[in-house]
């Protein structure tokens, strides 16, 4: 999503691409967008909600914002360095800005039941639900993480 950059932060547009296993998402904006300022939104299926660090204008209708090349890219330094790149915090399945028991208790269930394939609850997209997804969405529910947003 963009939104605007002053409050209340309202949706300018809304896009939706697919993110390749590098972390780079392709789409194109209309070109009313540019020369303007908007901050980058970022929502996963089970990623927590993370919004750009401030304002981002579009160079171009093709542009780029790498999230991966330090913390500090994200809007109160909302998110974590796993091997030397920068990466959303997981296990927000709820999708409720914040992980903790409700989003262990979905990834309870579907471990309990078995369930496998592209779903929500597969926080770290092995295809299978198990104990490893309600290890990361635990840890991040015991370190009170939660969106942080302007």
């Amino acid at each position: 999503e963009l939104h605007n950059p002053v409050s209340p932060y309202s949706i300018a547009e809304n896009v939706t691409g697919t993110m390749a296993l590098n972390g780079n998402i392709a789409f194109t904006l209309p070109s009313s967008f540019l020369g303007q300022s908007y901050y980058i939104v970022i929502k996963h299926r089970n990623a927590l909600e993370t919004w750009s660090s401030g304002n981002v204008s579009p160079a171009g209708l093709s542009s780029s914002y790498d999230f991966t090349t330090n913390i500090n890219k994200a809007f109160g330094n909302n998110m974590v360095n796993i091997g030397g790149e920068a990466s959303f915090y997981s296990g927000d399945v709820t999708q409720d800005g914040v992980i903790d028991v409700t989003d262990l208790s979905d990834i309870d269930n579907d471990a309990y039941n078995f369930v496998s394939g592209y779903v929500k609850t597969d926080v770290n997209n092995d295809g299978v639900v198990d104990v490893t997804d309600a290890t990361y969405a635990d840890n991040n529910a015991y370190n009170f993480v939660a969106a942080i947003i302007p």
